[in-house]
């Protein structure tokens, strides 16, 4: 979850109603604006930063948002995802698809972060294997492990969900903050002109 407010809001409203004048009571709505149109761009760009950070096959990370707009009262968007665990089929594996016989690979090999190298899937001497996944309307196959060493049961091997990886300090959050600052502080200027130039056309 990312918030997007204005530190010290009741003097940015009185800067805004300065600037536009005879217009002042409209200052609140003007900065509603600016944060919520940020809040929009904000979502674009954390969208960005996962697939540049991660190897997610899930699609835009934008869909797995929610905004929480800000009013003139309560001049705070809220940002917000929620998401199951992801599976490590929905990363890069390699190989990618399923192999049998002299074909399969001695260990399966996967990465979620780009930047990291490729890791073998194997603990404790049980190495993960690929398997379709039968009645699966979201996954065809998926990459299991067995329990223990017997054939059955197996289970999946997770990933974090997209909720974290847009979360991520480290990945995400610290590389957009000085972006989110610019974005607020250039809309807070847009919407100041814009609702200037709406008044001039109305009359």
């Amino acid at each position: 979850m990312i918030q997007i407010e204005v530190i010290n809001s009741d003097v940015i409203v009185r800067s805004i109603a300065e600037k536009l004048g005879n217009l002042s009571k409209d200052a609140p709505v003007v900065l509603k604006l600016a944060i919520n149109e940020t809040a929009n761009k904000t979502r674009t760009l954390m969208a960005k930063e996962v697939q540049k950070a991660y190897t997610t096959k899930l699609g835009g990370a934008k869909k797995y948002m929610r905004i929480k707009k800000a009013t003139a009262k309560k001049l705070v968007a809220v940002i917000s995802s929620k998401g199951s665990p992801t599976i490590i089929s929905d990363h890069k594996i390699s190989p990618a698809k399923m192999q049998t016989g002299e074909n399969r690979p001695k260990i399966l090999k996967a990465k979620v972060l780009r930047k990291s190298r490729m890791k073998p899937l194997e603990r404790n001497g049980i190495k993960a294997f690929l398997t379709k996944f039968t009645g699966s309307g979201l996954h065809n196959y998926g990459v299991v492990e067995r329990v223990g060493k017997e054939r059955y049961p197996i289970k999946p091997l997770y990933s974090p969900a997209i909720s974290q990886m847009l979360g991520s300090e480290k990945n995400v959050l610290n590389v957009i903050r000085p972006e989110v600052g610019n974005f607020l502080q250039k809309e807070i200027l847009r919407q100041i002109d814009r609702r200037k130039r709406k008044e001039m056309y109305v009359k």
